[in-house]
């Protein structure tokens, strides 16, 4: 069945509300309101005019600007945000002293790409060090380590739909976990999880800590093949995240969450915030340098998007797209780089020029017991080239096994002695 999209005018109707109740944080979307103003540029110019960027307004500047667009959205679109007068009308009523909260967790100044990592909020003493052992030194860094899969929590189930052998996720309310001896020296984790159609048993083995860090009443993401044991289901070791604020925003909304790259002491939780962090304050640095026509050509994504959807996909195909751009820049470097190295490798002095060719050597052809190839003629016409000119030559010979390529780089060396120089 088609799933019909959602009204962006409706969508920015339920944002600013938020935005409002919240003390204007510019936290209620993913990366921010301005990146999903400018998603629905389209739909949405009539209230963006003279705007200035939501992420650079005051507090007071953003509550202006919602007043004055909540009005205009309810007269294009009544029959959608008519019933939501009231909660507007209650939240205009909350205390005043809600609206600082957000100042509070601005950073000092703004972040550059080039910035070191623990200048992120929340890069603790201890992790700045587990960061830069995996290579992370700046904040730039962080955009480009990219997750190694996401968890789906818009196709989550509820326990009482899970199949045994297949990989699979469920948000469930964590009932209880316990420290549970598997062997003299093996101890394990076990825990019970439940929603609203039933429970399952949940174990991680060779990891007791968890008992001690799991608490009932939890929300919990688990994320894992499910085995049968004994006639029940049990999640035997899987992934898991602990559901609070953002991660439980996540679950609600049916994002893709990113599971990242670690080391021993970091956990998802941190790295998420991290990158999350340097995406929605740094990501305007990043500067496309393709222009739009090769991107059109090859149909290619811009690098910003790119970069974002690697890490927060809209879907599996928006993945793809980004994963292509990526793998196209990865390749168009390397192909820079080459050709820098090869013109760098002509520019560095000048070589020996020896004036042979083909046809010098064709006392030494006859003397052969088999007739080169056209490709053989080619090949040396083109090695000939190259070595009757002042320029270094750089070539690799290539090809098959018996497909000719000794008689080749020995007329080449006979060319050399020809000439009076040593091969």
């Amino acid at each position: 069945m088609a799933v019909s999209r959602p009204n962006p005018k409706e969508t920015l109707y339920r944002i600013l509300i938020q935005e409002r109740s919240k003390g204007f944080p510019d936290t209620i979307v993913m990366g921010g309101l301005d990146r999903f103003l400018e998603r629905f540029v389209d739909e949405l110019q009539p209230f963006l005019r003279d705007r200035l960027s939501y992420r650079d307004m005051t507090s007071d500047q953003r509550e202006s600007w919602i007043d004055e667009t909540l009005p205009k959205i309810r007269g294009a679109n009544p029959a959608t945000v008519e019933p939501r007068r009231a909660p507007v009308a209650t939240q205009k009523t909350k205390p005043a002293p809600r609206k600082s909260a957000p100042r509070k967790t601005k950073p000092t100044g703004p972040l550059k790409l080039t910035d070191d990592v623990s200048k992120l909020k929340g890069a603790a003493r201890q992790t700045v060090p587990r960061l830069k052992r995996m290579g992370i030194e700046r904040v730039g860094d962080l955009l480009y380590h990219f997750p190694t899969r996401h968890n789906d929590y818009g196709n989550a189930r509820k326990i009482s739909e899970l199949e045994p052998g297949i990989e699979q996720t469920i948000v469930a309310t964590l009932w209880e976990a316990s420290e549970t001896s598997m062997g003299p020296r093996r101890k394990s984790t076990q825990a019970v999880l439940g929603d609203e159609t039933g429970n399952v048993r949940v174990m991680w083995f060779n990891q007791p800590w968890l008992a001690k860090t799991l608490k009932p009443g939890m929300r919990v993401a688990i994320s894992g093949k499910v085995n049968v044991f004994r006639g029940n289901m049990v999640f035997e070791s899987p992934e898991h995240e602990v559901l609070d604020g953002s991660q439980g925003d996540m679950v609600h909304t049916g994002r893709m969450v990113p599971v990242y790259p670690a080391t021993d002491g970091l956990y998802q939780r941190t790295i998420r915030n991290l990158v999350k962090q340097a995406l929605d304050t740094c990501m305007r640095q990043i500067e496309e340098y393709v222009p739009d026509d090769v991107l059109k050509r090859n149909g290619l994504t811009g690098l910003r998007d790119a970069i974002y959807q690697m890490h927060y996909p809209d879907s599996e195909d928006e993945r793809r797209a980004a994963r292509k751009r990526l793998a196209f820049d990865e390749l168009f470097i390397l192909q820079l780089a080459v050709m820098i190295q090869k013109r760098l490798w002509k520019e560095s002095g000048e070589g020996t020029a020896i004036r042979s060719g083909v046809d010098m050597l064709e006392p030494f052809f006859d003397a052969l017991p088999f007739e080169l190839t056209g490709a053989q003629y080619r090949v040396l016409d083109e090695m000939f080239n190259d070595i009757r000119s002042t320029k270094p030559m750089r070539r690799m010979l290539q090809g098959d096994v018996g497909s000719g390529k000794t008689v080749v780089a020995a007329a080449a060396m006979l060319a050399a002695v020809q000439a009076g120089y040593q091969a």
